[in-house]
């Protein structure tokens, strides 16, 4: 993706099902402020809203669409604003997503947060090290920041960033120096256990997933290009 896009611009595969209770969650500052679902061609064809006007193709609001109930034109999601790295988080079956589209970025990004956590999405077309994602200059691990990273809906680690002046006093229990990157939180926190082993550099960010950052205001990470 080049720059922002809207939620019309991501469409369902042929395999999400709004019937089944298939929709994304919109975030801002780390609180909910939307479940979506998707009314696609055939849906929109035969539900009119109360002056019986046809709805437009695209995302709705999940509670309303489940009751066949109060929509209107305006409920349209569609124009939305996603800025660049922000992400939704999809709730679905096996096989089922949405398609992205978009240009994409030829240089690297600083992605900035407000207070809260937030999402960061892998906006390119191609895999992603998390070694290549770095916190910018306001991040900080000593105040608590940190990202967090889901498989499969679920927490699977809680990671903060050591730069070179922390990895340069920090040695495993060998004595041998850590390299720089992303470890486990709350071994950093207490400052223990951690060894080179620990760095989660190569953990792989496939095209469209993503991470949750928990951040201040101004504090974020560097995305770099995909090219």
């Amino acid at each position: 993706m080049g720059g922002n896009m809207t939620l019309g611009d991501i469409i369902p595969n042929a395999s999400f099902n709004p019937d089944g209770g298939n929709h994304i969650i919109l975030f801002e500052a780390g609180m909910i402020v939307a479940k979506l679902t998707y009314m696609d061609a055939d849906q929109v064809g035969w539900y009119k809203d109360d002056n019986g006007v046809e709805l437009p193709v695209g995302w709705y609001d999940q509670s309303k669409f489940m009751n066949w109930s109060g929509l209107t034109p305006s409920d349209n999601m569609n124009s939305y604003v996603l800025p660049f790295g922000m992400c939704i988080m999809l709730n679905a079956g096996t096989g089922q997503g949405v398609v992205f589209c978009g240009e994409v970025k030829a240089d690297a990004t600083e992605v900035v947060y407000s207070l809260g956590s937030d999402l960061y999405g892998n906006c390119t077309p191609v895999e992603m090290d998390l070694g290549d994602i770095i916190p910018n200059a306001s991040f900080n691990p000593d105040g608590g920041n940190h990202i967090i990273l889901f498989e499969a809906g679920m927490i699977v680690a809680k990671l903060t960033y050591m730069d070179a002046d922390q990895v340069g006093w920090y040695k495993d229990d060998n004595g041998v120096e850590l390299p720089v990157g992303w470890y486990d939180q709350s071994k950093f926190m207490n400052w223990s256990g951690l060894t080179p082993s620990d760095n989660m550099n190569s953990y792989v960010f496939g095209p469209g997933v993503g991470f949750m950052l928990n951040a201040g205001t101004g504090q974020g990470v560097v995305v770099p290009s995909a090219l």
